[in-house]
């Protein structure tokens, strides 16, 4: 990355330019910085997450897999797999091993079904806003101004799932200490 060296101002035919403009990074290219608007940053976003949460069929197949062995676990428990546990351990147990397989798959369950609806109202609301600018005449579309770039795309909330792993483990060494030997 290249910097300006560093310009002052004055002079008789130099413009006037600030002192630490030279130490700003060249908006050239081809030394790998690209100098970007905030709303094309937003618009990446957007997409990114658009992409990267989009549900698929083996997302749906392994979350529904790991919900149908957190019932197996949670039912197992109770038919008699922990024969030395005590009834409130053993309530205890099934809970933390149904958590164990189906906590993520009930939060994507969830974070899906939320982005679902999102994605569903900003489709509709967009598909409205076109139909009224498309009957605008172009006098009342001078008027009104057309939604930033930002805006094209619904913006679907961050997952947390590092806070979701982080939990996992906890939930995984507290059933592991819990359990009978």
């Amino acid at each position: 990355m290249s910097y300006k060296e560093p310009q002052r101002s004055g002079g008789q035919g130099s413009q006037n330019r600030d002192y630490l403009v030279g130490w700003m990074p060249d908006e050239n290219p081809t030394d790998g910085y690209l100098a970007r608007s905030s709303d094309e940053q937003d618009m990446e976003t957007r997409r990114i997450r658009l992409a990267k949460y989009r549900p698929n069929a083996a997302k749906k197949i392994a979350a529904w897999l790991a919900l149908i062995l957190g019932v197996m676990m949670l039912f197992g428990i109770f038919l008699g797999s922990m024969e030395e546990a005590s009834g409130g351990l053993k309530v205890l147990l099934a809970v933390l091993y149904f958590l164990i397989f189906a906590g993520p798959a009930l939060f994507w369950m969830y974070a899906n079904n939320r982005d679902t609806k999102t994605v569903r109202q900003w489709a509709a609301t967009e598909s409205d806003y076109r139909d009224v600018w498309e009957s605008f005449d172009p006098a009342t579309k001078s008027i009104f101004a057309r939604p930033s770039m930002a805006d094209e795309l619904p913006l679907l909330p961050k997952r947390p799932w590092l806070w979701i792993w982080i939990a996992e483990f906890a939930v995984i060494a507290t059933a592991g200490a819990l359990t009978p030997a």
